[in-house]
């Protein structure tokens, strides 16, 4: 019982501090009903009707206090006066009594009339009457000091409010009486919050038949008319609900108010609270019942007795609105409990003490809860703070990244049909010794749901002390072939976020005005810390649910398993992998659920089998027990996991041995024997079923990756300072110089170059996907010039990588252009670019937009919002403008390879070897001839308006014959003409690495 208590009430808080105080009364409510009504449920049960002694044995709640002294209870304070209103009635608190107009009334029938006002522990019970109900009501509250006439019924226990209630219907009920709570005024619960409340009232609705519930819905809003209104409410049946309920026949004598209990057995109670069996009220019989709490202190109108938490004043739930204790029955039977239908038999309208609250009533629910600040919150706040810094420094001992996304196939209870696709993350951690990080302890990864995975943003979600945790989020928990970017988005975001999380160190250490905000900002910090931490060192949570790690320790199967697919760097995914011996002899993979193959790989494509090393993932009893191996075939190196060592060896060596089948058979060529072919040959070799025009150009969400051939992600990156890091840009800056080389190699000789010399140009690009974050770090960026030498050389290899793949539009070229360069990517640090992006929106982008007429979609530009707008290269230089060449014939066909040690000198050589090419003259007609680009980009040029100005810049980049009669028409500006070229869309057929290499 503790144990469920407990829970439950931490769960509380853990909601408390998670959403705003308008968003969590209606959680809070229905959580707190949950807590008493399942202790007060198990405890009554399990003790006697009566009491006749104070017994820790019997008595459901008594506890141990210093009431107790030797077997003797304190006495009670005595009455001054006996007609006015004592402490133990708690003048502050008001409680009226609301009352339906009689039918005989000219009064709306669902508009309640003030009726009197009832004082707690009144010294009899209270009459209350109205056109349905008759009867009496003793409202106890445990006050201090006691109540002398009901105070002993406290004494012990734990129950701060205890109400009694006994009396007749005037007219007989239709269908189920319910008592329950209500609020006058409409929640506003956002998306997420209103389906966290089902679930919980779904809980409820487990342990209680009959639940109501519903979260307003007011005229003219939410409905047509008044009498369609429905309150904020949380209703159950009465008779199966309450703590306490006896029936009395008539003529019989009912239980005295005020009684230590109503005699019901334990019997009685477990058959009326099981809701099974229909009860039917009548006009004759007497019926007495009670309920009680442990949590609401009405006196001081605060939540207490929580674990782990501090009082909580209500104030912060509702601010001024009263809460009201009902019962009703409809008048006819209904799904919604409206104005018009609601019969009410009592309601009691509770009103908070006005002494705690700002008689104005504007006063916000964030001041009501400063009020009262005392030595001991000011101690449990040092508390919190000693909590907080002990977490920052256990958190400070782990190094984390969230890799990737995994969908895997959940057999969870809540799951649609047989199973469902859901989306998990990867956590690849580090977990040193100590914070210094100088001895590592444990390299593991652990796979966790969405949900879970997010949990500590929900619960950092109103961290008061930056943007970066009051972000409103959502997030993907079920997988779809569509909801694959804004997934990958999610990651981005989710990462980049715990990570904040788990450096956040700031502590709340003033004890002014300021303390409500520096207690929530600590709770949320906290609670976001230690679901991080348990993230970080809790196994993975999808095992118990995924049938691929179900799988482990079972005999393998001759022909299908259930495996782990590497589809992207950041996209891992749980599919079947069948084997054909048959006549195709082909390995396929299956998404799950799915009746086509979203991969098929023909055996004899296989160039090799090899353990997945160089991904440098954790040992398998670190790695969920994942066996990962790579299946190597020409255009990719699929990297697979199997749940266990004993499917390893199995299928490891069944590839194996269908390979040396088709070796012995002799029938169908292998791939291997290709690579020492010149690698325009391998269609004619292979077919165009093992070998399509597509095979090495990719499409993922709609654009064409050229450079994904090998996963390139590394696990357990160690952290590194700044130096290493950049050294690691420089290592990433020398193999794109590799590559552009390579490649204007390949293209200059398309028709020769060996199939094994393209695999190696492709692996290399494909580490191009490693570059580092922190090209997108202000803080540690590389130069510059390195920035920009490195996004010049990817722009150059990429256009070129397309032209060898013959992918460049040869037909109407200049109506195809924007498909090229619009449509194939390089993967870059996890981010999709093409050249129109890496043009515009990177290398170009503190320099002025292409002139009008063009388009948008030909000039793209990052979002702020988009990640990749951290990319941008912040130098505004015009030379940019000639050094990025798109291969067409109005572009010189040479490129450079740009390196930032020498990029200035390598932009004054692009400079001059461009316009010394391009520019001409024409001395007899006074005209200089310029490329179209100068036109298009003119704005950035320096100097005025003027084009001449503009010409002048120009011209200092030239030399020779050029430069001379440029000038000597420069020195007659009057008779001057400027014209530009007409820019040819064709393609050259060969590109040369300049002569300044």
């Amino acid at each position: 019982m503790q144990v469920l208590t407990l829970g439950l009430v931490g769960a509380i808080i853990c909601l408390w501090f998670t959403f705003d105080a308008g968003t969590s009364i209606f959680i809070m409510l229905v959580m707190f009903l949950l807590v008493s009504y399942v202790a007060n449920r198990v405890l009554l049960e399990s003790s006697p009707a009566h009491f006749h002694d104070i017994d820790v044995d019997h008595d459901e709640d008594v506890i141990f206090d210093d009431e107790y002294e030797e077997g003797v209870v304190k006495s009670a304070p005595k009455r001054s006066h006996p007609g006015e209103k004592q402490s133990w009635n708690v003048p502050a608190l008001h409680i009226r009594e609301l009352v339906m107009p009689s039918t005989t009334s000219q009064l709306r029938k669902d508009t309640l009339q003030v009726g009197q006002e009832l004082w707690p522990n009144s010294d009899t019970p209270v009459e209350i009457e109205n056109e349905y109900f008759s009867g009496r009501i003793l409202f106890l509250l445990k006050t201090e000091p006691r109540s002398p006439t009901w105070g002993q019924l406290f004494v012990g226990r734990r129950r701060l409010f205890w109400i009694q209630l006994q009396g007749k219907f005037k007219k007989q009920p239709q269908g189920i009486v319910y008592v329950g709570g209500e609020i006058p005024n409409k929640m506003k619960l956002g998306f997420f919050a209103k389906g966290l409340c089902r679930v919980l009232l779904s809980v409820i609705n487990c342990l209680v038949v009959g639940l109501h519930n519903s979260f307003g819905r007011l005229y003219p809003g939410d409905v047509a008319a008044v009498d369609d209104e429905e309150l904020p409410h949380l209703a159950f049946p009465l008779h199966s609900s309450v703590d306490e309920f006896i029936c009395t026949p008539a003529g019989e004598d009912p239980p005295a108010l005020g009684a230590d209990g109503f005699m019901e057995t334990r019997e009685e109670r477990a058959h009326r609270r099981s809701g099974k069996h229909p009860y039917e009220f009548n006009t004759h019989d007497t019926y007495s019942f009670s309920f009680f709490n442990f949590y609401l202190d009405f006196e001081n109108w605060k939540v207490v007795n929580a674990p782990g938490v501090p009082d909580i004043h209500l104030a912060q739930f509702w601010g001024n609105m009263p809460l009201r204790i009902v019962s009703y029955s409809l008048a006819q039977p209904s799904p919604r409990h409206t104005r018009a239908l609601k019969l009410y038999h009592f309601c009691f309208e509770l009103t908070p003490p006005t002494s705690q609250l700002d008689s104005s009533f504007m006063r916000t629910a964030a001041d009501v809860a400063a009020i009262d600040v005392d030595a001991e919150e000011l101690e449990f706040l040092r508390d919190e703070q000693n909590a907080h810094t002990q977490l920052a420094n256990e958190l400070s001992c782990f190094v984390f990244t969230v890799p990737a996304w995994l969908e895997y196939f959940s057999t969870h209870d809540s799951a649609k049909g047989p199973g469902q696709r859901r989306v998990a993350y990867v956590f690849d951690i580090l977990e040193y010794a100590d914070s210094s990080r100088t001895r590592l302890k444990r390299h593991h990864v652990a796979i966790h749901g969405a949900s879970q995975s997010h949990m500590p943003l929900t619960l950092a979600n109103e961290h008061p002390t930056g943007d970066a945790f009051g972000k409103q989020f959502e997030f993907t928990v079920e997988s779809k072939l569509e909801s694959g970017a804004a997934i990958e988005k999610e990651r981005v975001d989710m990462e980049s976020r715990l990570v904040e999380i788990s450096r956040d160190r700031i502590m709340a250490t003033d004890t002014d005005g300021q303390n409500h905000w520096q207690r929530r900002s600590i709770a949320h910090l906290i609670a976001a810390k230690n679901q991080l931490k348990r993230l970080l060192t809790s196994p993975s949570t999808v095992l118990p649910y995924a049938p691929f790690f179900a799988a482990r320790g079972l005999v393998a199967n001759a022909t299908q398993c259930h495996v782990v697919r590497m589809v992207r760097d950041s996209h891992w995914r749980n599919e079947w992998m069948i084997l054909d011996t048959g006549k195709s002899k082909a390995l396929r993979f299956f998404r799950m659920s799915s009746s086509t193959a979203c991969v098929t790989i023909h055996v004899a494509d296989i160039l090799a089998l090899s353990s997945a090393a160089a991904l440098n993932l954790p040992a398998t009893g670190n790695c969920n027990g994942m066996h990962w191996f790579q299946i190597e075939t020409l255009a990719r190196v699929h990297v697979v996991a199997v749940a266990s060592y004993q499917e390893f060896e199995f299928w490891t060596s069944a590839l194996a041995g269908e390979v040396d089948k088709i070796v012995a058979d002799g029938k169908d060529v292998l791939a291997r024997s290709v690579l020492g072919q010149p690698f325009r040959s391998i269609a004619t070799t292979l077919g165009k079923v093992r070998h399509p025009k597509d095979v090495f150009a990719p499409t993922h969400d709609g654009r064409i990756m050229l450079n994904d051939r090998r996963i390139a992600a590394r696990f357990g990156q160690h952290p590194s300072s700044t130096s290493t890091d950049l050294k690691r840009f420089a290592d990433v800056c020398g193999i794109a110089e590799k590559a552009l080389r390579m490649v204007l190699v390949l293209t200059k000789h398309p028709t020769v170059c060996l199939t094994s010399e393209v695999l190696t140009f492709l692996d290399m690009v494909s580490s191009l996907k490693r570059t580092l974050p922190l090209l997108a770090s202000m803080q540690s960026a590389p130069p510059a010039a390195h920035r920009t030498a490195f996004f010049l050389n990817v722009y150059h290899i990429l256009v070129l990588h397309g032209s060898f793949l013959e992918l460049l539009p040869t037909v109407k070229p200049k109506l195809h252009w924007s498909s090229f360069y619009h449509g194939v990517s390089y993967d870059i640090a996890g981010m999709s670019l093409t050249p129109a992006e890496i043009d515009h929106a990177i290398v170009r982008a503190s320099l002025c937009p292409l002139k009008p007429p063009f388009p948008a979609f030909v000039v793209p530009r990052f979002a702020d919002d988009d990640p990749r707008s951290a990319l941008k290269l912040p130098t505004a230089d015009y030379r940019l403008d000639f050094a990025l060449n798109c291969l067409t014939k109005s572009c010189v066909q040479v490129i450079a390879v740009f390196r930032g040690d020498d990029l200035d000198r390598q932009l004054d050589y692009i400079c001059r070897v461009v316009l010394s090419t391009l520019m001409s003259t024409d001395s007899k007609r006074h005209v200089i001839y310029l490329p179209r680009i100068c036109e298009w980009y003119h704005a950035d040029f320096p100097g005025d308006d003027q084009v001449l100005s503009k010409v002048t810049t120009l011209a200092s980049h030239l030399d020779g014959d050029i430069k001379r009669a440029v000038d000597a028409l420069l020195s007659h500006p009057t008779k001057l003409s400027i014209k530009y070229l007409k820019y040819d869309y064709g393609y050259h057929n060969t590109i040369y690495l300049t002569g300044d290499e």
